[in-house]
């Protein structure tokens, strides 16, 4: 039985990537994280520069599918977008994706956050609604010529660009279990009363799931010298499975879909727009993969950070810090817990990896993770310069520094959508379920400050 049960994991679990730098498998639970390659190279921000400033609770209105209930967890800065709002070093308000089934986006104010030494997401304070939810993939058209019905993942938000004359959020579907020519990403307007939306499209050349979990704004002059001027990239990633085609690790993908209009009007439903690729992971062929990969990795909220002349990109997700399986949750002695592979009459059919018989499984069958922690992974925007010059293959550059923040979470071991204020330095990032669990869970924002660089030389 024990090989057995050998023989399933080494089928399950992926080997460990060989580079140098690549932190070795534990073998048991480590106390953190935290990663960094040394010496960091230039022009990068330190991940000690962002200070940790507390959190929020999202807005308490809502009800069924437009809500905060089982949100997807997008999340997206708009600047001025609460010119009343009190000056307390916290400007602008936030867009977030509510529920699943409700293909819904609300904007709230964002209040000064609070660090509850308890953990206890009722002291915190809680943003107020400025735009209720609406849901915006309505007149929307997926590839069977139907509106667009599965849930929403990621939103991003851009000023008017090229023939456009209002403020847009571009966002994402999620097509589990679909095809991967599915059309998956969309846009509309930033006056949740009046929509507008558009799409959805393909990005030309790539997998429905390549990038569908995250979206960000690339700074002006950087994409102006490297990628012809796209600001907007869809980004992040699924798993470490390489499932659907999506990478071992995450993706960065930029595009400009307001230049693809024909005659003031925004791309068609089906459009597959013209891009480059930054970072893109290979699959079990090749292709090269993210350092120290595991399963149930994620990377589901992604900023181009800036300050001075540093720069960052980072991906806010979860990393699992032992070794994830295909299977179901850890049994009551702490054992992960498997389907049998050859089931006799009479025995159960579940066995735990000790080759154990168990009567019960706890949760659905997927990708487990042994040990998750949240996430910030930090790459060079060097690297993602070089893969856009041909330099470099999408999949070689490697994230220099993984910061650990798990102990800061309130009730999940991940973060999911990032909210970036560029000019006042401010990164905000979703906890999904972070906060009344019982009832489906709404999500937290965190908040981290970017201190300059001079500063953390000063302590």
């Amino acid at each position: 039985m024990k090989l057995v049960a050998g023989i399933l994991l080494a089928v399950l679990l992926p080997r460990a990537h060989a580079l140098a730098q690549d932190p070795p498998a534990p073998k048991a639970k480590p106390k953190t994280a935290d990663w960094r390659l040394e010496p960091f190279p230039e022009n990068v921000i330190d991940p000690d520069r962002l200070e940790y400033q507390g959190a929020f609770n999202v807005p308490p209105e809502g009800t069924r599918y437009l809500s905060w209930a089982y949100a997807q967890c997008g999340l997206a800065y708009r600047p001025g977008g609460d010119p009343k709002g009190p000056d307390d070093g916290h400007p602008g308000s936030l867009f977030g994706v509510g529920h699943a089934y409700g293909h819904c986006v609300s904007e709230f104010t964002i209040p000064a956050p609070l660090i509850s030494k308890k953990k206890d997401w009722r002291e915190l304070p809680a943003a107020k609604t400025l735009q209720k939810f609406a849901t915006v993939t309505k007149a929307t058209k997926d590839q069977a010529g139907k509106e667009f019905s599965l849930p929403m993942r990621a939103i991003g938000y851009l000023p008017p660009q090229g023939k456009q004359k209002s403020d847009k959020l571009y966002f994402t579907g999620w097509l589990s279990y679909r095809p991967t020519n599915g059309w998956t990403f969309g846009m509309c307007n930033a006056d949740l009363a009046k929509p507008e939306p558009a799409g959805m499209w393909r990005l030309k050349g790539h997998s429905a799931f390549s990038a569908s979990n995250a979206c960000m704004a690339i700074p002006r002059e950087w994409a102006d010298k490297h990628v012809g001027g796209r600001y907007l990239a869809f980004c992040g990633g699924i798993n470490g499975t390489s499932g659907y085609g999506t990478g071992r690790g995450p993706a960065i993908i930029a595009c400009a879909p307001w230049t693809e209009y024909q005659d003031d009007a925004p791309p068609v439903p089906g459009t597959q727009l013209t891009n480059v690729t930054l970072l893109k992971y290979g699959n079990w062929r090749g292709g090269g993969k993210v350092r120290d990969v595991q399963v149930s990795d994620g990377w589901h909220g992604a900023a181009w950070l800036t300050s001075g002349e540093d720069a960052a990109v980072v991906f806010a997700g979860v990393k699992d810090i032992g070794i994830g399986w295909y299977g179901y949750l850890k049994d009551d002695k702490g054992l992960k817990v498997f389907d049998r592979k050859k089931r006799k009459e009479g025995e159960s059919r579940f066995i735990n990896e000790k080759g154990e018989p168990v009567e019960k499984a706890k949760g659905n069958r997927g990708w487990k993770a042994d040990f998750p922690r949240a996430c910030i992974y930090f790459y060079d925007p060097a690297d993602l310069a070089d893969v856009a010059a041909g330099k470099k293959k999408p999949g070689e550059p490697q994230y220099y520094a993984r910061l650990d923040v798990g102990d800061l979470m309130f009730a999940t071991p991940g973060l999911h959508g990032c909210g970036y204020d560029r000019k006042n330095n401010i990164l905000y990032c979703f906890e999904k379920r972070g906060c009344d669990v019982r009832y489906g869970g709404r999500p937290v924002v965190h908040v981290w400050k970017i201190q300059p660089a001079e500063a953390k030389k000063a302590d």
